[in-house]
């Protein structure tokens, strides 16, 4: 499957045994490796939770363990990222044990300061990765570095991490995972090989939504996919957390926006100021977004994206006779402005945020 449909947590790639949904990627570094001329750096870009990560992690043990365990038709070339993943290489890659093999990412200690790096990735682990890259491999023929996700790297740490790009070592290969290559620096993306992942198909989705999720129904899984818009990553975390019965809540809403009932804002309200709905309130802040965005495509076509759920052509219907799409926008950029208010540095109550932001949607579209 993916980074996200794995047999750990769906935020943990690298014990994933299985891998699907993208066999030309999986190709172009089989061939890159076939052919003897590996290159140094590879960005592997796409959306999130579509498998960049485990993509990362499988290749990092093909390598390690020397080509994997499978073969061509003359046993000369591999033809398979597969790999014995009761080896004693990969048991020692999963517990942080092996030589050759060194992973960057946010919450690592800072060497320089020995404090945890929660926030982004800064020059000090970069430069230890630098200077990882250098040292002659000890257990195998190369050494191996990813990077999840470059995206996390302070300015400082990119243009560390540039120097090494720039003047490789041999036998040494980077493999970073990017959610938004367009932000880098144009001399790291010019120095590495680019591999984009896209979306995954629906139905790849579904079954893996299947697999972990039981318990539920068909047309729920039909759903939770179309939300997720191909990302496995995405599915199981709206299903981890209510989402679907979240987006119900997004569509009730917007099926009268101009007359909201009081009672059920402030209900609403109080659903999301309880502890342990902070989870679920950043969920239905991101679908309500997400919605919004998807509405106002469909005012701009003028064409309905197919519906998610029986009632959600009834909403478009209804935000469409309410206003036009400038006005949607300006909506839509205060709405979300007042439900990213529970963050720092403002970190207001979630109860007042949610009611705050849904009296400013009516109020807005009561102003012609």
């Amino acid at each position: 499957m993916t980074e996200d449909a794995t047999e750990q947590t769906p935020q943990d790639p690298r014990h994933s045994r299985q891998f699907a949904g993208h066999p030309e990627a999986e190709k172009t570094l089989l061939d890159s490796w076939n052919s003897g001329r590996l290159h140094h750096a590879w960005l592997i870009c796409g959306p999130k939770g579509v498998g960049k990560a485990t993509l990362a992690y499988r290749f990092a043990r093909f390598i390690l363990t020397g080509g994997g365990q499978g073969g061509g038709l003359f046993g000369d070339s591999p033809d398979s990222l597969d790999v014995d993943m009761d080896s004693g290489i990969v048991r020692r890659m999963n517990a942080g044990g092996h030589s050759d093999f060194m992973v960057i990412e946010k919450g690592m200690l800072n060497p320089k300061n020995n404090k945890i790096a929660e926030n982004d990735i800064p020059v000090d682990i970069a430069r230890k990765a630098s200077e990882f890259v250098r040292l002659t491999p000890a257990e195998s023929e190369w050494r191996v570095v990813i990077v999840d996700a470059i995206d996390d790297m302070n300015r400082n740490a990119a243009n560390a991490l540039l120097k090494v790009l720039e003047e490789p070592p041999e036998r040494a290969v980077f493999l970073m995972v990017s959610h938004a290559p367009g932000r880098l620096l144009p001399t790291i993306r010019s120095r590495c090989r680019k591999l984009t992942l896209k979306a995954l198909p629906e139905d790849t989705v579904i079954e893996a939504l299947q697999n972990r999720f039981a318990e539920l129904s068909p047309e729920e899984c039909q759903a939770i996919a179309r939300l997720s818009e191909g990302s496995i990553g995405k599915a199981i975390e709206l299903a981890d957390q209510g989402g679907l019965s979240l987006f119900q809540i997004v569509i009730s809403l917007f099926a009268s926006p101009g007359s909201l009932s009081l009672e059920k804002i402030h209900g609403l309200g109080e659903t999301f100021a309880r502890k342990e709905a902070k989870e679920s309130y950043t969920v239905f802040r991101n679908l309500t977004g997400w919605w919004l965005e998807r509405m106002i495509r469909a005012l701009a076509t003028q064409q309905h994206p197919q519906p998610i759920i029986m009632e959600e052509t009834a909403a478009f219907d209804a935000c469409a006779a309410q206003a036009g799409i400038a006005k949607w926008m300006d909506i839509r950029q205060n709405l979300m402005d007042l439900l990213w208010k529970t963050e720092s540095p403002s970190n207001l109550d979630r109860r007042q945020v949610v009611v705050s932001a849904f009296l400013s949607l009516e109020t807005a579209l009561q102003r012609r």
